[in-house]
């Protein structure tokens, strides 16, 4: 228990970090690249996490796909709302965001329900898949009508 709340911490702090180095390049070379790097690395990252167990190292490799995680989280969830206020005209922020955040709560249970169903059935090893399924089509629907 003691190492799970330890890797809580380091992720936490790893978000924060990733936040504000992600801001300076978000900056540089535009927010759709920066959410698309977070994405890839978050599918990247997810995988890892899942193939950890079948490593020489699982325990490293695991914490390393929990540090990159982490480090992506905040990027992405920081972009995600600096690209929305980009796209949304002035006189309708309120209403845009208030929808944004509308449809976040309202979907917000199918990873967990999903995740839980796989690993009821079959492992939570394996239920890590539907998170790697979840950022891929993320980042599909993303890159749908990018130019």
């Amino acid at each position: 228990m003691q190492e799970v709340l330890i890797l809580g911490i380091v992720l936490n702090v790893f978000a924060a970090i990733g936040s504000f180095l992600f801001g300076y390049l978000e900056d540089n070379i535009g927010v759709e690249k920066v959410i698309n790097i977070s994405l890839i690395i978050l599918v990247f990252s997810t995988m890892l996490a899942f193939i950890a167990p079948w490593t020489t190292f699982p325990k490293e490799v695991f914490w390393l796909a929990g540090v990159l995680i982490g480090t992506m989280v905040g990027p992405n969830q920081s972009c995600s709302r600096s690209y929305m206020s980009q796209l949304t005209p002035d006189n309708k922020k309120n209403e845009f965001f208030g929808f944004f955040a509308l449809t976040g709560k309202a979907t917000s249970f199918l990873g967990p329900l999903l995740f839980g169903l796989i690993a009821k059935f079959h492992s939570q090893q394996y239920a890590l898949l539907s998170i790697v399924v979840f950022f891929i089509i993320g980042l599909i629907l993303f890159n749908r009508n990018q130019d």
